[in-house]
Formats: structure tokens, C-alpha cells, sequence
């Protein structure tokens, strides 16, 4: 009898030892879970509330008309609406028809403070090609709480136009001739050439002479001529030309040394002037044709 009576109050204590155990951990813990149980209530807040998370200053940019190889940015102003802090992603879409290097100049998520703007750059670099098209794609900004923006940006890729009032088409060389005829004397000689922008923008050509330039095969066989007695420089060397207007290009050439004899009496050089727009690599090659009588 006593045994039995031992063994039921045995376990009666090891019951009531393992529910206390049970309680005392459920009340330590009880803080820890209920921050957690806050948390997730937020963030499902967050997700269901009816208002906006963000809002940006344009739906719209427009980066207007670049040249091949030329880049320029615009901005965007990301805010919060919120008394929390929200978490941002951002990306570019080009689309199936994309056209340009798109970039943006922070990184693909960022964390904006309760009521706070962001500025972010949005970057477009036309691409090296011969002929014009559009520049399209959209800066996609997501928050946290699933709502997501879209701004669309837009430009088009435009082909400078260079021309020279005296220019010509030589099938021999497929280039652009200048004829130039000068006299065959010591001394320089200021021989101006008219050059229009016959494009829709503003732009500015660097000129410059040079004596040869790696080309096409045919292009240099064409203007190796050896006669570096003469020397040939370009005033002013830069222009800044509006979109229909025309400027005179003056072309300085100088005899140098002892003139050689020539049969016919005249003297025949061919150099090659190129005018490079600032800011691109486009450059235009002119064959200068140079006769001296």
C-alpha cells in the first residue's frame, strides 16, 4: 500500500515539475514571439492598405535627339509616401525593340527613409549605327508592398550632315573631292571653303589635314603622294555650327623649300581633311584635291 501510494506521488511531482517547465518557457518566450507576430501584422498592412507606397515626378522623359556614340542622362525623383521605411527595386526594360545602352546610376534596390525622395539617373548611350532610329525603353520602380510605377523614355538617333559648298563625287576613290586650285609660289595662301550643317542640331566640328589615315585600300593608294614640301593647316580649327547655317573654313597652304619642275607646269597634290563632330566618333572625310599652277 505504501509502495503505491510512493509511486503515484512520484509522478504527480514530475507532472506537475514538466508543466511548470512548459509554462515558465512559454511565458519567457512570450515577448519574443509577440515582436514577431507584430512584424508580420506590419508587413501584411503594408500589403493590404489601399493608398499608394510611392510616387515619381514623371511618367514620361524624353532624352531628344543624340548623335551616334553620344550619351547624356535625365532624372527621375523617386518619394516615399509612408511612415515606414520602403524597400525599392528598380530595373530597365528594353523591350523586344530596345535601341541604346540604358543604365541607371544607383543599384537595383534601395531602401527609401518615411517620407523621403531619391534622385536617380537614367543614362542612354546611342549605339555606333548608320542609320537613324528611335531610342526606347522604361524604368520599372517596385515597392515592398507590390505597387509598381513605370516611366517611359524616349529619343531617336540622328545622322549629323556635313557638306562642303564645293564638294564633289569621285568614282575613282568613291569620297567626296574638294577641288582646290592655288598658285604655285612661296608663301601661304588662305583658300576658304564653305561648310553647311544641313542636319537638325547644333553641333561642332573639329578640322584637321592630315598627310594619311589608316582607310580602305583604295581610298589610300589614292592620296599617297609624298610631297610633304608642303604644309596645309586649318583656321579656325573647330567651328560651332547651327543646324542651316554655313561657315567658311579657312585653309592655309604652304610652300615650303625649293618648288620641283614639273612638265606640265602645274603640281598636283591630294591630302585628306576630315571634320570631326565633338563628342562622337563620327568623323567625314573630304579628299583635298589640290592643284598649283
Amino acid at each position: 500500500m505504501n509502495f503505491y501510494a510512493s509511486s503515484a506521488s512520484s509522478s504527480y511531482r514530475a507532472l506537475v515539475l514538466h508543466l511548470s517547465t512548459f509554462f515558465a518557457n512559454m511565458i519567457a518566450n512570450v515577448p519574443v514571439a509577440a515582436a514577431r507576430f507584430a512584424t508580420e501584422i506590419q508587413k501584411l498592412f503594408a500589403r493590404l492598405q489601399t493608398g499608394p507606397t510611392l510616387t515619381i515626378s514623371t511618367f514620361e522623359i524624353s532624352v531628344g535627339s543624340l548623335y551616334p556614340g553620344e550619351s547624356t542622362r535625365v532624372a527621375v525623383v523617386v518619394s516615399s509616401l509612408v511612415s515606414r521605411p520602403v524597400e525599392t527595386f528598380l530595373r530597365v526594360d528594353r523591350g523586344a525593340e530596345g535601341f541604346g545602352d540604358w543604365n541607371i546610376s544607383t543599384c537595383s534596390v534601395l531602401t527609401l527613409a518615411p517620407f523621403a525622395s531619391r534622385t536617380i539617373d537614367l543614362s542612354v548611350k546611342a549605339p555606333m549605327a548608320c542609320h537613324e532610329g528611335e531610342l526606347r525603353a522604361a524604368l520599372v520602380v517596385k515597392a515592398d508592398s507590390g505597387q509598381e510605377l513605370t516611366v517611359s523614355a524616349r529619343g531617336k538617333v540622328v545622322l549629323p550632315r556635313v557638306r562642303c559648298g564645293r564638294e564633289l563625287y569621285c568614282e575613282e576613290t568613291r569620297m567626296v573631292v574638294i577641288p582646290v586650285v592655288a598658285r604655285l609660289r612661296l608663301g601661304p595662301q588662305n583658300i576658304r571653303l564653305p561648310f553647311s550643317n544641313v542636319g537638325g542640331r547644333t553641333m561642332k566640328l573639329a578640322f584637321a589635314v592630315h598627310e594619311n589615315v589608316p582607310c580602305q585600300e583604295h581610298i589610300r593608294k589614292s592620296i599617297e603622294s609624298g610631297s610633304y614640301w608642303i604644309e596645309y593647316y586649318c583656321i579656325p580649327g573647330e567651328m560651332e555650327m547651327r543646324p542651316e547655317d554655313t561657315g567658311l573654313l579657312g585653309l592655309v597652304v604652304k610652300l615650303l623649300g625649293t618648288i620641283p619642275h614639273h612638265r606640265h607646269g602645274k603640281v598636283r597634290d591630294r591630302k585628306v581633311l576630315t571634320a570631326k563632330v565633338r563628342g562622337t566618333q563620327l568623323v567625314w572625310l573630304f579628299l583635298l584635291d589640290m592643284v598649283f599652277l
